[in-house]
């Protein structure tokens, strides 16, 4: 239950983090 929810987090944040990446033109991946 734990790991799940922390997994959860980390792929909502490196999801924003990435889409904001993105938006900066500085990943083209």
């Amino acid at each position: 239950m734990k790991q799940t929810f922390k997994n959860g987090v980390m792929y909502i944040f490196i999801t924003k983090f990435r889409g904001s990446i993105t938006n900066t033109g500085q990943l083209s991946t």
